[in-house]
């Protein structure tokens, strides 16, 4: 009887250190118990207090990314309430952290980041990482609602913003709080600066925005600054380029017109000076056509939204190879699913529009498009 007892015990105690240790976990019916296991409140504790380093300490060490307390609430949930650095939301969401779960009020990260967080950059990231800023919690209160009640966050951009997206079409493939690249600029009117354009002279089509001097609300010339759309890394920047020759270019394009579409190593070359960044989410934005990078912007650093990255200039055009400075633009791009998709892919103009409308903001899109 005694070796029974022991053993018993022997178990209970390797129970309660695997518990402990999250090695097991409960599902969302055992939410209800008094507390979860000292590791994962270590965790939520360095998300609401503690550096960028120590998360991503924690991250490193398998802390559970999904496990809820009797709340139902989730490491981002916390992290999202009290977090004073969008990098720390930013490293749950590219760890997997899901943006829409809600908890037992019906109450999304975004929510409790609107509600709880005075830092309008927390719901930015939230929302550029994918957010849905249309859901409804246990209450049937928007996340607008909730930032109402929140008197800091209530006097920023930010809330206009979310008043905007709470009636918005969310598209959840894409992400909402970008800006335009150039500022006080909107998207051309124009069809043939949209994506899906033909670009009969290289048998292709356009993937991407086009921001010439005119029909996009502000002057654009040649070393117009160019802004980064959202925070994110930088992940290619031509600070070394050459611009190609006229034989160079020539060769491209005869190449071009006997294939079945563009070759994208051509492509590549035909955008001219560029710099991609990535953002959370797995967003990957290009910014090509570039005069020049920003003199210290080298790949890895981290962008903030707004921040000046480049120039726009005409570099990979046929004006640039015969060394003018003519026809000046910026060729703009979004992509996703390790840049498979492309921001407008195969939809019509007025769709296109309101999708740019979710993504940039109504205050960027033209009320009319021109051919």
């Amino acid at each position: 009887m005694r070796a029974v007892a022991v053993i018993i015990l022997f178990l209970a105690a390797a129970f309660v250190a695997l518990w402990q240790l999250d090695v097991i976990k409960f599902d969302a019916s055992n939410r209800g118990a008094n507390r979860v296991s000292t590791r994962t409140q270590d965790f939520l504790e360095v998300l609401q207090t503690g550096t960028l380093e120590q998360v991503r300490e924690s991250l490193a060490n398998d802390s559970n990314i999904a496990v809820q307390d009797r709340d139902g609430k989730t490491p981002l949930m916390y992290a999202a309430a009290a977090t004073n650095d969008p990098r720390v939301i930013f490293e749950l969401v590219n760890a997997g952290a899901s943006l829409n779960v809600q908890s037992d009020d019906g109450r999304t990260p975004l929510m409790h980041a609107a509600l709880e967080n005075n830092n309008p950059e927390i719901v930015l990231a939230l929302l550029n990482a994918g957010a849905d800023p249309t859901v409804l919690d246990a209450e049937g209160r928007s996340v607008y609602d909730l930032a109402g009640d929140n008197g800091i966050l209530a006097r920023t951009r930010v809330y206009e913003r979310l008043e905007d997206l709470t009636t918005a079409n969310f598209d959840p493939t894409w992400p909402s709080g970008y800006i335009v690249p150039v500022n006080g600029a909107n998207f051309s009117s124009r069809i043939n600066h949209l994506p899906n354009a033909p670009r009969a002279y290289r048998n292709g089509v356009h993937e991407g925005y086009d921001f010439f001097n005119y029909n996009v609300g502000v002057g654009i010339d040649y070393g117009t600054p160019v802004v980064a759309v959202a925070s994110g890394i930088v992940r290619r920047v031509d600070q070394d380029y050459v611009e190609m020759s006229p034989l160079e270019y020539a060769d491209i394009i005869n190449e071009a017109s006997i294939r079945p579409i563009t070759p994208p190593e051509s492509l590549d070359k035909l955008r001219g000076r560029q710099v991609w960044i990535e953002h959370p989410g797995g967003y990957i934005s290009r910014y090509a056509h570039l005069t020049a990078a920003v003199d210290d912007l080298a790949v890895g650093d981290e962008v903030s939204q707004g921040q000046t990255i480049g120039f726009i200039g005409n570099s990979g055009t046929e004006e640039a190879v015969n060394g003018v400075q003519d026809e000046p633009h910026l060729h703009y791009e979004l992509w996703l699913n390790d840049e498979r998709n492309f921001l407008g892919e195969n939809l019509p103009p007025e769709q296109m529009y309101e999708l740019l409308a979710l993504v940039y903001g109504r205050v960027g899109v033209p009320t009319t498009f021109t051919e």
